[in-house]
């Protein structure tokens, strides 16, 4: 498949998931928010991108800085964070991401971070 049309498909793919869906750099900036993680945490894409990690994950959720140190050693990491919605409320979601290298700059580690609500799940148990 030409360059064009597979980054073409991807991009089709990562908007259209039902799955929230994020693409990062390390430093925790966002570049893209598909509208499943607009809806899950109740924000804009502009806005996602704009606050980037800083804005959206609890800064007193246990083990961030475990998880990026794993995710930057393995380029891999499944954990749990508390996540901050556009309203304030806190929430817990499992969070997975895997490290891409951008194919233009061999040297830029990029994300693909998903995130699932474990709201409903919590309750259940």
């Amino acid at each position: 498949m030409p360059i064009s049309k597979a980054a073409d498909f991807y991009r089709t793919v990562f908007d259209h998931s039902r799955e929230a869906s994020l693409f990062t750099a390390a430093d925790g900036r966002i570049f893209k928010a598909n509208a499943a993680a607009c809806a899950m945490l109740r924000r804009t894409e502009e806005d996602i991108c704009a606050i980037g990690r800083q804005g959206l994950v609890d800064p007193a959720s246990p083990g961030l800085a475990n998880l990026l140190a794993l995710r930057a050693r393995t380029g891999q990491v499944q954990g749990e964070l508390t996540f901050l919605r556009g309203d304030g409320t806190r929430f817990v979601a499992e969070f997975r991401s895997a490290s891409l290298f951008d194919n233009e700059n061999e040297s830029e580690v990029r994300n693909i971070v998903t995130l699932r609500d474990l709201t409903q799940h919590r309750a259940t148990e």
